[in-house]
Protein backbone atom coordinates (compact mmCIF):
# COMPACT_ATOMS: atom_id res chain seq x y z
CA UNK A 1 0.00 0.00 0.00
CA UNK A 2 1.42 3.40 -0.99
CA UNK A 3 1.45 6.59 1.03
CA UNK A 4 -1.85 8.31 1.74
CA UNK A 5 -2.39 11.28 -0.54
CA UNK A 6 -5.61 13.27 -0.19
CA UNK A 7 -7.73 13.29 -3.34
CA UNK A 8 -7.88 16.70 -5.06
CA UNK A 9 -11.45 17.11 -3.84
CA UNK A 10 -10.17 16.38 -0.33
CA UNK A 11 -7.62 19.17 -0.28
CA UNK A 12 -6.19 19.60 3.20
CA UNK A 13 -7.07 23.07 4.51
CA UNK A 14 -4.12 24.35 6.53
CA UNK A 15 -3.46 27.53 8.47
CA UNK A 16 0.19 28.35 9.12
CA UNK A 17 0.46 30.70 12.10
CA UNK A 18 4.00 32.10 12.14
CA UNK A 19 4.97 35.67 13.03
CA UNK A 20 8.25 35.60 11.07
CA UNK A 21 7.21 36.73 7.57
CA UNK A 22 9.99 34.97 5.66
CA UNK A 23 9.49 31.58 7.27
CA UNK A 24 5.70 31.86 6.97
CA UNK A 25 6.01 32.56 3.23
CA UNK A 26 8.38 29.60 2.74
CA UNK A 27 6.05 27.24 4.60
CA UNK A 28 2.99 28.49 2.73
CA UNK A 29 4.70 28.23 -0.67
CA UNK A 30 6.03 24.73 0.00
CA UNK A 31 2.75 23.32 1.29
CA UNK A 32 0.75 25.01 -1.47
CA UNK A 33 3.10 23.47 -4.08
CA UNK A 34 2.22 20.07 -2.60
CA UNK A 35 -1.48 20.65 -3.30
CA UNK A 36 -2.80 21.93 0.01
CA UNK A 37 -5.24 24.80 0.44
CA UNK A 38 -3.28 27.06 2.75
CA UNK A 39 -3.45 30.40 4.51
CA UNK A 40 -0.51 32.13 6.17
CA UNK A 41 -1.35 34.10 9.31
CA UNK A 42 0.88 36.19 11.57
CA UNK A 43 -0.89 35.98 14.94
CA UNK A 44 -3.38 34.20 17.17
CA UNK A 45 -5.86 37.01 16.52
CA UNK A 46 -5.58 36.52 12.75
CA UNK A 47 -6.18 32.79 13.23
CA UNK A 48 -9.29 33.46 15.31
CA UNK A 49 -10.72 35.74 12.62
CA UNK A 50 -9.85 33.24 9.88
CA UNK A 51 -11.48 30.33 11.74
CA UNK A 52 -14.70 32.29 12.16
CA UNK A 53 -15.14 32.29 8.38
CA UNK A 54 -13.06 29.45 6.89
CA UNK A 55 -12.96 25.74 7.70
CA UNK A 56 -9.51 24.47 8.65
CA UNK A 57 -8.32 20.87 8.97
CA UNK A 58 -4.86 21.48 10.43
CA UNK A 59 -3.15 24.41 12.14
CA UNK A 60 0.64 24.62 12.00
CA UNK A 61 1.40 26.83 14.95
CA UNK A 62 4.56 28.64 16.04
CA UNK A 63 4.99 28.53 19.81
CA UNK A 64 6.75 31.91 20.05
CA UNK A 65 3.95 34.13 18.79
CA UNK A 66 3.63 37.71 19.99
CA UNK A 67 0.75 38.21 22.42
CA UNK A 68 -0.94 34.87 23.03
CA UNK A 69 1.70 32.16 22.62
CA UNK A 70 1.26 28.95 20.66
CA UNK A 71 0.80 26.80 23.76
CA UNK A 72 -2.20 28.87 24.83
CA UNK A 73 -3.61 28.93 21.30
CA UNK A 74 -3.29 25.13 21.07
CA UNK A 75 -5.17 24.74 24.34
CA UNK A 76 -8.02 27.00 23.16
CA UNK A 77 -8.20 25.28 19.77
CA UNK A 78 -8.38 21.86 21.38
CA UNK A 79 -11.32 22.96 23.52
CA UNK A 80 -13.31 24.70 20.79
CA UNK A 81 -12.78 23.12 17.39
CA UNK A 82 -11.90 19.77 15.89
CA UNK A 83 -8.64 20.54 14.11
CA UNK A 84 -5.25 18.93 13.94
CA UNK A 85 -2.52 20.89 15.70
CA UNK A 86 1.14 20.80 14.71
CA UNK A 87 3.42 22.88 16.91
CA UNK A 88 6.48 24.17 15.05
CA UNK A 89 9.07 25.73 17.33
CA UNK A 90 12.72 26.42 18.03
CA UNK A 91 12.20 25.07 21.55
CA UNK A 92 13.86 21.66 21.62
CA UNK A 93 13.70 20.76 25.31
CA UNK A 94 11.71 17.83 26.64
CA UNK A 95 9.73 20.07 29.04
CA UNK A 96 8.63 22.30 26.18
CA UNK A 97 7.63 19.29 24.11
CA UNK A 98 5.72 17.81 27.04
CA UNK A 99 3.92 21.12 27.58
CA UNK A 100 2.99 21.21 23.89
CA UNK A 101 1.39 17.79 24.04
CA UNK A 102 -0.38 18.60 27.31
CA UNK A 103 -1.82 21.75 25.72
CA UNK A 104 -3.30 19.73 22.86
CA UNK A 105 -0.71 19.40 20.11
CA UNK A 106 -0.98 16.31 17.93
CA UNK A 107 2.56 16.73 16.59
CA UNK A 108 5.58 18.68 17.86
CA UNK A 109 8.26 19.59 15.30
CA UNK A 110 11.38 21.66 15.84
CA UNK A 111 12.92 24.35 13.64
CA UNK A 112 14.56 24.24 11.27
CA UNK A 113 11.96 21.86 9.91
CA UNK A 114 12.57 19.52 7.01
CA UNK A 115 9.75 20.21 4.53
CA UNK A 116 9.36 16.53 3.64
CA UNK A 117 8.94 15.67 7.33
CA UNK A 118 6.37 18.46 7.72
CA UNK A 119 4.49 17.19 4.66
CA UNK A 120 4.49 13.61 5.95
CA UNK A 121 3.32 14.74 9.39
CA UNK A 122 0.56 16.85 7.83
CA UNK A 123 -0.72 14.10 5.54
CA UNK A 124 -0.61 11.45 8.27
CA UNK A 125 -2.44 13.71 10.72
CA UNK A 126 -5.09 14.50 8.11
CA UNK A 127 -5.57 10.80 7.36
CA UNK A 128 -5.97 9.99 11.06
CA UNK A 129 -8.39 12.86 11.65
CA UNK A 130 -10.40 11.98 8.54
CA UNK A 131 -10.89 8.37 9.56
CA UNK A 132 -11.95 9.22 13.13
CA UNK A 133 -14.10 12.14 11.96
CA UNK A 134 -16.04 9.88 9.60
CA UNK A 135 -17.41 7.90 12.53
CA UNK A 136 -18.02 10.95 14.74
CA UNK A 137 -19.31 13.05 11.85
CA UNK A 138 -22.20 10.76 11.03
CA UNK A 139 -23.60 11.14 14.53
CA UNK A 140 -22.82 14.88 14.78
CA UNK A 141 -24.43 15.59 11.40
CA UNK A 142 -27.53 13.68 12.41
CA UNK A 143 -27.82 15.67 15.66
CA UNK A 144 -27.13 19.07 14.10
CA UNK A 145 -29.39 18.48 11.09
CA UNK A 146 -32.18 17.16 13.28
CA UNK A 147 -32.01 20.10 15.68
CA UNK A 148 -31.40 22.82 13.14
CA UNK A 149 -32.72 21.38 9.90
CA UNK A 150 -30.23 23.55 8.01
CA UNK A 151 -28.36 22.62 4.85
CA UNK A 152 -24.59 22.22 5.12
CA UNK A 153 -23.40 25.78 5.15
CA UNK A 154 -21.07 28.27 6.76
CA UNK A 155 -24.11 29.43 8.77
CA UNK A 156 -24.46 25.99 10.31
CA UNK A 157 -20.71 25.77 10.89
CA UNK A 158 -20.67 29.18 12.60
CA UNK A 159 -23.66 28.16 14.71
CA UNK A 160 -21.89 24.95 15.67
CA UNK A 161 -18.83 26.94 16.80
CA UNK A 162 -21.01 29.26 18.90
CA UNK A 163 -22.86 26.29 20.37
CA UNK A 164 -19.58 24.56 21.20
CA UNK A 165 -18.21 27.73 22.80
CA UNK A 166 -21.37 28.06 24.90
CA UNK A 167 -21.12 24.42 25.91
CA UNK A 168 -17.46 24.90 26.89
CA UNK A 169 -18.37 27.92 29.04
CA UNK A 170 -21.16 25.93 30.71
CA UNK A 171 -18.76 23.05 31.36
CA UNK A 172 -16.23 25.39 32.98
CA UNK A 173 -18.75 26.69 35.51
CA UNK A 174 -20.80 23.50 35.84
CA UNK A 175 -24.03 24.95 34.46
CA UNK A 176 -25.12 22.21 32.08
CA UNK A 177 -28.79 22.61 33.02
CA UNK A 178 -28.73 26.31 32.07
CA UNK A 179 -26.93 25.43 28.83
CA UNK A 180 -29.48 22.74 28.00
CA UNK A 181 -32.43 25.02 28.68
CA UNK A 182 -30.97 27.88 26.63
CA UNK A 183 -30.19 25.53 23.74
CA UNK A 184 -33.85 24.46 23.62
CA UNK A 185 -34.81 28.03 22.64
CA UNK A 186 -32.66 27.96 19.50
Amino acid sequence: MGPYVPAPSQSVHIAVVEDEDGLRELLVDDLRSRGHAIEGLASAEALCLHLSVHPIDIVILDVGLPGEDGFSVASHLRQLVAVGIILLTARTGAKSMERGFLQGADIYLTKPVDYDVLETATVNLHRRLSSSAAAEGAYADFCVNTVLDLPRSRTRQAFGCRLLAAFSRAAEVGEFRAFYLSSQKI
